[in-house]
């Protein structure tokens, strides 16, 4: 078990879906499991079907027990050798999200940064880590987004 160190912003390149929907693309893959610890949805739940009170919601991926160590059951699958350390959240959408979305994200990565104790600098998109040749987060800025936290 390692402390909870980072955590990690992604995007789902798809214009829609839900934890569910990543769970099934995830386990269809092979996976486990979902490889997220939350989705933050954009209201888009299928082809042409948009329901705004599902616009910035959370929903859970993996579970987490609250403490602030990840054993094995609560590992992500959503970043190469950080797993073991980080909390993986998913956006959904391309390379836009809605204003719900971005104040949900703040609020879940300003909690959890509480929660678990961390740092800043260590809230990071996924193109952010070394050796990873990824657009993900598209469209967020992250040293503006890290600053308004």
């Amino acid at each position: 078990m390692r402390k909870i160190d980072t955590i990690i912003i992604h995007c789902s390149d798809s214009k829609f879906g839900s934890s569910d929907d990543i769970r099934t693309w995830h386990k269809q893959r092979g996976w486990r499991d979902i490889g997220y610890h939350f989705v933050i949805l954009n209201g888009k739940l299928g082809q042409g079907l948009f329901l705004e009170s599902m616009d910035g919601s959370i929903e859970t991926g993996r579970t987490l027990d609250g403490d602030a160590y990840l054993d094995k059951d609560e590992v992500g699958a959503h970043a190469y050798g950080m797993n073991s350390h980080s909390i993986g959240i998913c956006l959904i959408g391309v390379d836009t999200y809605t204003p719900k979305q971005q104040l949900s994200l703040k609020l879940v990565v300003s909690d959890l940064m509480l929660q678990y104790g961390v740092r800043v600098e260590n809230v990071i998109g996924h193109r952010e880590m070394k050796g990873v040749s990824k657009t993900c987060p598209t469209g967020l800025d992250m040293d503006e987004f890290r600053d308004s936290l």
